[in-house]
């Protein structure tokens, strides 16, 4: 058996909230509402792309069908092969749809969606607080109970003893002596049952 701890009603709270699976669930729920309504806000919103390449390449020309034929005498020639040569390309795109009133509606949709996801995870995390709170507080208030009853049994104890001693010194009935007997046992019972 695991040994008891003392928390602080602050510590109980925490523990409740970080292992509570109504509060977890209601904590993802509203992530994925969130989620959802950004998704939803992408609709309405430019798209934009961007594509680069480079390329490097050469042609034969002969395989085209281009042969020159220059003179000799011209001291200069044609190759057949050109290259190599290269060439770099950037191209950008922007969309934007002026009016989509199915994405409008979807993203306030979404909106709303969102706003009560998160008051569903509040409630929830206030529901647990509550619980947590409340069952720390009877958990205070019986040991409080134990410690006044505990100090009940101490003074009927007390009344009993001197009960005794007077009936000793004669001083006092026994039917007292029976009555403050009677009380102490009540106490210790209502102790018991408290304990």
């Amino acid at each position: 058996m695991a040994a008891a701890i003392t928390l602080k009603l602050v510590d109980a709270v925490r523990r409740g909230l970080e292992t509570n699976l109504g509060v977890i669930s209601a904590n993802n729920s509203s992530a994925t509402a969130r989620s959802q309504r950004i998704q939803m806000l992408s609709a309405l919103l430019p798209n934009i792309s961007a594509n680069a390449s480079q390329s490097e390449n050469q042609v034969n020309l002969a395989a085209y069908g281009l042969k020159f034929n220059v003179p000799r005498s011209l001291g200069f020639s044609i190759p057949s092969v050109v290259g190599p040569f290269g060439y770099s390309q950037l191209q950008g795109q922007v969309s934007q749809s002026i009016l989509d009133p199915v994405a409008l509606q979807n993203w306030k949709a979404s909106k709303e969606l969102d706003a009560a996801s998160r008051l569903s995870a509040q409630d929830a995390r206030e529901l647990v607080v509550t619980a947590v709170a409340g069952s720390y507080l009877q958990t205070v208030a019986a040991a409080a109970r134990i410690d006044s009853q505990r100090a009940q049994v101490a003074s009927a104890q007390s009344v009993y003893d001197q009960a005794q001693v007077r009936k000793t010194a004669g001083t006092n009935a026994r039917i007292d002596v029976m009555r403050t007997l009677v009380e102490l046992q009540t106490q210790k019972q209502r102790l018991n049952a408290l304990e």
